[in-house]
C-alpha cells in the first residue's frame, strides 16, 4: 500500500520561517555596517588576514562610533575617488543607502521587535543622536551649499529621477544607482554610475540622454568620468554641434512626456 505523504508539523514550519526571517534582518544589518569599513573588496582580495580583521572589527564598532564620526568616515572614503565631492552629494547618498535597509527591514514579517533592539540599527535611526538625524541635518542645506561640481541640467530633481526610472526599465542603468545619477547634476558627482553599453540601441541613447538634460554634446573620454559602461563606448558619430545635438529611439522612449523645468 501506498503511505500518505509526510506533512511537517506546522509549528515546526513557522519556527523554521521564523528562523530564515532572523537570519535575513541580521544579513541586512551586517551588511549596511559593513558599509562603513575603509577596507574596499580590492583590499580584502590582497590584504589577507589582516585586512580582514580591519574589515570586520570597523563593521563591529559603529554602534559606538558618533553619527558624525561615521559620516566623516564615508565622506574621507568618497573624497578619495572624488577630491572636489560635496558633503551635501554623500549624504544623498547615505541617506539612501539607509532608507533602503529599513524599507527591506520592514518588509520581513516577525522580526521587529528584534531589528529594533540591535545597537547597530538603534544607532542608525534615533531621533535625538541617529545617524539618519545627522545626514537630514545636513541635506538641510543643500540649498545653501554652492556645487561646483554639479553639471548643468534642464531638469530639476523630480525630474529627473522620473528620467532615471525610465532608464531603469530599458534596462540601460540599475536602480541602486539613483541617488548618484540625480546627485551628478544636483549636488555633484559622487560615484560612476552603471550603465549597459551593449544593451540594444543603447550606445547612441547615452549621448542622447546626457544632450538633452546638460545641452551639452559630450565625447566618449567625458562620458567615462561620470559612468562606469560595461563593454567600450564608441565615438557617436551622428552626433552635431548645434541645438539638435543627437537624437534615439530610446532617448525619445525615456524622454517622453517629461518636459524640462528649465528653458
Amino acid at each position: 500500500m501506498r503511505g500518505k505523504p509526510l506533512t511537517k508539523d506546522p509549528v515546526k514550519l513557522a519556527e523554521e520561517e521564523h528562523l530564515d526571517n532572523l537570519y535575513k534582518a541580521i544579513a541586512l544589518i551586517q551588511q549596511f555596517a559593513e558599509g562603513f569599513s575603509t577596507i574596499t573588496p580590492e583590499d580584502l582580495k590582497t590584504g589577507g588576514i589582516s585586512a580582514l580583521k580591519q574589515y570586520a572589527a570597523e563593521s563591529a564598532e559603529i554602534s559606538k562610533l558618533t553619527a558624525e564620526e561615521l559620516f566623516t568616515r564615508q565622506f574621507d572614503k568618497a573624497k578619495k575617488s572624488n577630491p572636489a565631492v560635496s558633503q551635501i552629494a554623500v549624504a544623498e547618498e547615505e541617506e539612501a543607502r539607509a532608507s533602503i535597509m529599513i524599507e527591506e527591514l520592514e518588509a520581513i514579517p516577525g522580526v521587529k521587535s528584534f531589528y529594533k533592539t540591535d545597537p547597530r540599527y538603534k544607532k542608525i535611526t534615533s531621533r535625538e543622536t541617529g545617524y539618519l538625524k545627522f545626514l537630514t541635518d545636513i541635506l538641510q542645506q543643500r540649498h545653501k551649499e554652492p556645487s561646483p561640481d554639479a553639471l548643468n541640467s534642464f531638469y530639476h530633481e523630480k525630474k529627473l529621477g522620473e528620467i532615471f526610472d525610465r532608464c531603469t526599465e530599458k534596462l540601460l542603468m540599475k536602480k541602486s544607482d539613483r541617488t548618484a545619477f540625480i546627485s551628478l547634476f544636483t549636488t555633484g558627482f559622487v560615484k560612476r554610475i552603471w550603465y549597459d553599453t551593449e544593451a540594444s540601441k543603447s550606445q547612441v541613447a547615452i549621448f542622447d540622454i546626457m544632450f538633452r538634460i546638460t545641452g551639452k554634446i559630450m565625447k566618449p573620454k567625458e562620458l567615462k568620468k561620470y559612468f562606469d559602461f560595461t563593454g567600450t563606448l564608441r565615438p557617436n558619430n551622428r552626433s552635431r554641434e548645434g541645438k539638435s545635438g543627437v537624437r534615439s529611439s530610446l532617448g525619445n522612449d525615456i524622454f517622453k512626456n517629461i518636459s524640462p523645468d528649465v528653458k
